[in-house]
């Protein structure tokens, strides 16, 4: 990852009082690139850049009735993942495990969202905007749009709790722009 730092610095042979500060001429501008790593990616780093993860139990866990509903479908679901995504290629939807969600009924209305993409692929509904969902943004925008709102009609017809209610509307939002 790289990180850009902009910032001001001092003219050599400048002051540094406070009466110098709005004066033209004082200061410039500059811009720096550095190069950021993830301390798990550098060996040898000391143990104190990396510091105990702590889990945090959010209470969400899987739930019987709604992994048997979702094993019934025609797409794979694996968990695991660092994200959510469906995968067209390989028909399956990707997760995060169950514990790294805020709660059960955000889990599950993230796999809605995933399976309401999974309608769209050209053996099922053939929608136009998930097909060129990676090549026009409009498009991408529709397909969004069509997820959430299939996540949100999904999750109030299994019962899914509706602590993520606002996260929908947020999302919805988000693509309507």
């Amino acid at each position: 990852m790289h990180r850009i730092y902009y910032g001001t610095a001092k003219k050599k042979g400048q002051g540094a009082t406070p009466e110098q500060d709005g004066e033209e001429g004082d200061h410039y501008r500059f811009l720096k690139g550095y190069a950021v790593f993830n301390a798990d990616q550098v060996e040898g780093l000391p143990e104190r850049y990396h510091p105990a993860q702590q889990e945090i139990d959010t209470g969400a866990r899987p739930d019987e009735a709604l992994d048997d509903f979702f094993g019934r479908m025609p797409f794979r679901i694996t968990g695991g993942f660092d994200h959510a995504a469906y995968r067209g290629g390989s028909d399956e939807i990707v997760m995060p495990d169950v514990s790294r969600f805020e709660s059960t009924g955000a889990y599950y209305a993230t796999i809605c969202h995933e399976a309401t993409h999974a309608t769209g692929i050209a053996t099922r509904l053939d929608r136009e905007c998930f097909a060129r969902y990676h090549t026009d943004r409009e498009e991408r925008a529709a397909e969004e749009l069509i997820a959430e709102i299939g996540s949100m009609m999904l999750t109030a017809q299994l019962g899914v709790a509706g602590e993520h209610i606002d996260n929908h509307a947020a999302y919805v939002a988000s693509w309507l722009k």
